[in-house]
């Protein structure tokens, strides 16, 4: 008997996963989290394969995945997410994921993956190597103001949002870029004219 977890927030589609894996996985144990809390409650020595969203709520996967590494080396880890960027995947993938699969692939496909991942071997979908990066329209709006040299407060006041709100923010545009500090952000805005007016 294996021990199968499903992460993902949004509980309509942990739960269609649940439903769905039940049939294939009959003498295995699957069970949901849809926060990092509940996440970290459940993970165990005996957990086989975790199935992780990219973000549960205000969490980043790829801030708490060597957490969850150094707790447990021989989990195997599927990332299932509608995010496709390329950067954040191999982030990920150099964290010590076994695979990466999109939401936007069949359940079928997904169940495919589960137990590909499961048999020892990885699975990772296929990006062209100049993936582009996607932000949000918010994201864009703060990656803008931190281009002005403005500092996180300032920009919390700006747009009428919490400072922890926008450090949320700045974290997902060093995930979704792959730069470790500002000065390496606005390298890569340049080199990938992420902001049209720069």
């Amino acid at each position: 008997m294996r021990r199968i977890i499903i992460a993902d927030d949004h509980s309509l589609i942990a739960e269609g996963l649940l439903t769905a894996f039940q049939p294939h996985f009959k003498e295995d144990v699957i069970e949901v989290a849809c926060d990092k809390g509940s996440l970290f409650k459940l993970l165990s020595a005996s957990t086989d394969i975790l199935l992780l969203d990219v973000r549960l709520g205000e969490d980043i996967a790829a801030d708490f995945i060597p957490d969850i590494r150094n707790k447990f080396p021989q989990l195997k880890i599927l990332v299932l997410s509608s995010i496709t960027d390329m950067t954040l995947i191999e982030r990920m993938r150099n964290q010590g994921i076994q695979g990466f699969i999109s939401k936007s692939k069949t359940t079928a496909e997904i169940i495919s993956a589960t137990r590909q991942v499961l048999n020892g071997e990885t699975y990772f979908l296929t990006l062209p190597i100049n993936a582009e990066i996607v932000l949000s329209p918010k994201e864009r709006r703060v990656l803008q103001l931190i281009m002005e040299e403005k500092s996180t407060k300032e920009i919390a006041d700006e747009l009428c949002l919490s400072v922890k709100t926008i450090e949320l923010h700045r974290s997902n545009l060093f995930v979704k870029t792959g730069a470790k500090n500002v000065a390496g952000l606005v390298k890569i805005v340049l080199q990938k004219n992420l902001l049209d007016h720069y």
